[in-house]
């Protein structure tokens, strides 16, 4: 943001990624970020330095994500990967404005899958925001991008 600002973000982020069973794999992330507006050294007047001590636009507090997939092929006595996966995205409202009055509300997707791997072939249907919540991919000057409501995507891919 080309604001002249002076902003300070400190934070932590961590993630986990590993495999419970040589089935069952997680994925796991989280960050928190405190933003702060410190100052605007190019103000020349007590108005212009109001914004100091709101929140950095396009900042969220809190964000994270889960996602876990199990491989279930032996269930069935199945060849190659039968994967179901699921898990959620979520981050917190965040302001636009450095005068913290327009915001872009905090998001929610649950999401879901279900693919079949097999010589070289990879068969998976897609299911995003299943909660057909009302989340925003982005937020610029005063205005905010809705994200698709529930979304199913079915794809073919060939490796080579």
């Amino acid at each position: 943001q080309l604001t002249g600002e002076t902003q300070r973000v400190r934070g932590i982020e961590v993630g986990v990624t590993g495999s419970i069973t040589k089935a069952w794999t997680i994925q796991f992330g989280y960050a928190y970020l405190d933003s702060e507006i410190l100052s605007n050294p190019a103000s020349t007047t007590a108005a212009e330095n109001e914004f100091r001590g709101n929140e950095v636009a396009f900042v969220s507090r809190n964000s994270l994500g889960l996602w876990t997939r199990y491989d279930v092929a032996d269930w069935f006595g199945l060849r190659g990967d039968l994967l179901l996966g699921g898990g959620i995205l979520y981050a917190d409202r965040y302001f636009v404005n450095s005068q913290n009055t327009s915001i872009v509300p905090s998001k929610f997707s649950l999401d879901a899958m279900i693919s079949y791997e097999i010589n070289g072939w990879r068969y998976a249907v897609n299911g995003y925001n299943l909660t057909h919540g009302l989340n925003y991919d982005a937020g610029f000057g005063n205005r905010a991008l809705p994200s698709p409501g529930t979304t199913v995507l079915a794809t073919i891919g060939k490796k080579f």
